[in-house]
């Protein structure tokens, strides 16, 4: 049973750890910000203006803001920049 609750305390803590790391990897340059549960679909400068049918799932990682959208080169711009 020890064996079971330690096991678990080191996957939580590797987990939060993970977590933690991914936070400090976006790029301010390209106007990206930590998300927790973001979309698997990101909207991009080709497909913003799109119907398209997505997953509804958490997305862990580097995400454009609210409003803004992924030019080819990575960096996040308003839709009538792209």
């Amino acid at each position: 049973m020890k064996t079971i609750v330690l096991v678990f305390a080191v996957v939580v803590l590797v987990g939060l750890y993970e977590t933690s790391d991914a936070a400090h990897i976006c790029d301010d340059s390209k106007q990206e910000v930590f998300t927790s549960c973001g979309t698997a679909c990101p909207d991009t400068c080709e497909n913003y203006n799109e119907i398209r049918a997505c997953t509804d799932q958490c997305v862990q990682g580097c995400f454009c803001r609210r409003g803004q959208v992924r030019r080819s080169d990575g960096h996040c711009v308003e839709p009538v920049d792209c």
